[in-house]
């Protein structure tokens, strides 16, 4: 899991949101820009050693050069310094006491190993359908359930006519 030195943190609003969210600023190596534009720069994040509630906490985040969110609050640190912005996907809860470190976790896939693949055991039989009838059911057909309908309906309409 390769770690980046955090060089800065800052609050950023992305468009159309309300509440900040933690920006910080790292200088990413191929290795990193490669891999996260194989997940459309989205990777997880785990800050530590800034003394913050955002330490030793999985979190996604956006990778992104510093110059595509820059305005007068918030500087184009990729010109001058190539620094590369991880937007966190959580709330700003204010500037942490010590920068840190990030570390992304990368997923190598050449060395993701195959699940065995174990047949199931089967399920054991214990409904009623396409078991041999039993002796109760054999002679219930659609003409005996209808005689027995019919009678109860019969009974009903008798009940009703008594009251």
């Amino acid at each position: 899991m390769p770690s980046y030195k955090i060089e800065s943190w800052n609050p950023v609003i992305p468009d159309k949101a309300t509440f900040p969210f933690p920006m910080l600023y790292i200088k990413a190596d191929s290795g990193l820009l490669s891999y996260a534009k194989k997940y459309n720069y989205n990777i997880l994040v785990n800050v530590r050693n800034s003394n913050s509630t955002y330490d030793n906490k999985p979190l996604v985040g956006v990778l992104d050069s510093s110059n595509s969110f820059p305005n007068s609050e918030r500087p184009n640190f990729y010109n001058r310094f190539g620094f590369y912005t991880i937007t966190l996907v959580a709330s700003w809860l204010g500037y942490p006491p010590n920068n840190g470190v990030a570390d992304i976790d990368f997923i190598n896939e050449n060395n993701i190993p195959e699940p065995k693949f174990v047949p199931p055991e089967p399920i054991v039989y214990t409904e009623w359908y396409n078991q041999e009838p039993t002796i109760e059911t054999k002679n219930l057909n659609n003409e005996t359930l209808m005689k027995v309908y019919i009678s109860f309906i019969i009974l009903i309409v008798f009940f009703m006519m008594i009251k």
